[in-house]
């Protein structure tokens, strides 16, 4: 198994030395690597309540007084980290979309390809949209960053759109079932916490009774009937 993992590690060294240009990189990543990486992408994203429940308990204060300020400083966390996962969906798309010219040999293959698909078209569109709306509003900060009870300003815009494509690229159902098993299980470990309801627990996460780290109920309801849609979509 050791020798294996030389030989393969060797070979993998000796390929990328042969690589003369940015185009013969492009061609020697293999499809199935760029669907790993949305699905792991996806996987980040589907799995970040359980990331935030581990920044909690981090954090310095654990006290009903710091509760508000706790929540706040988590949001920060969690809106930074789905931010980082769309902009890298962002990046991959891109690699996809010129390893799928320089596979077909065609300079007009990109317009073909938006022409194809007219969803992911609309919404880019809608992107460049928001774009001529940040150039020319009063406010660039707001625009930019939005409030910071929402955020939702350009940034998260792109990083949404990342997170489409990520979803996007996935196309395998396995890997797709097993997103939604992991969303599930998060939403799971979730409700069972609340259904405990310590004091000292939720504090020690920043709970609020039946809102978990959501500052606001109506967005843990959301993210609960998602869970449970899913959930009965797996078990048919």
């Amino acid at each position: 198994m050791k020798q294996k993992i030389q030989d393969e590690l060797k070979q993998l060294k000796s390929d990328i030395r042969s690589i003369k240009s940015f185009r013969e990189f492009i061609q020697y990543i293999p499809s199935s690597s760029l669907n790993r990486i949305a699905f792991w992408l996806l996987t980040a994203l589907a799995a970040s309540p359980l990331y935030v429940l581990l920044r909690s308990i981090l954090l310095k204060y654990h006290d009903s007084f710091y509760l508000n300020d706790n929540q706040r400083t988590l949001g920060t966390y969690w809106v930074q980290f789905i931010r980082f996962i769309g902009f890298s969906g962002i990046f991959l798309m891109l690699l996809v979309l010129w390893k799928n010219i320089i596979m077909h040999h065609q300079d007009k293959r990109l317009s073909k390809i938006l022409k194809s698909h007219p969803v992911p078209l609309f919404l880019l569109l809608l992107l460049v949209w928001s774009v001529f709306s940040y150039a020319f509003s009063s406010n660039k900060t707001l625009s930019l960053y939005g409030t910071p009870y929402r955020n939702e300003g350009i940034l998260t815009y792109f990083a949404y759109a990342g997170i489409f494509c990520c979803g996007y690229i996935l196309k395998e159902q396995r890997f797709r079932v097993n997103l939604m098993r992991i969303f599930v299980l998060s939403a799971t470990i979730l409700s069972i916490l609340m259904l405990i309801n310590q004091p000292e627990l939720n504090l020690l996460l920043s709970f609020k009774y039946k809102a978990a780290m959501f500052q606001n109920i109506n967005h843990y309801g959301y993210f609960l009937s998602l869970a449970t849609m899913l959930a009965a979509a797996l078990s048919l």
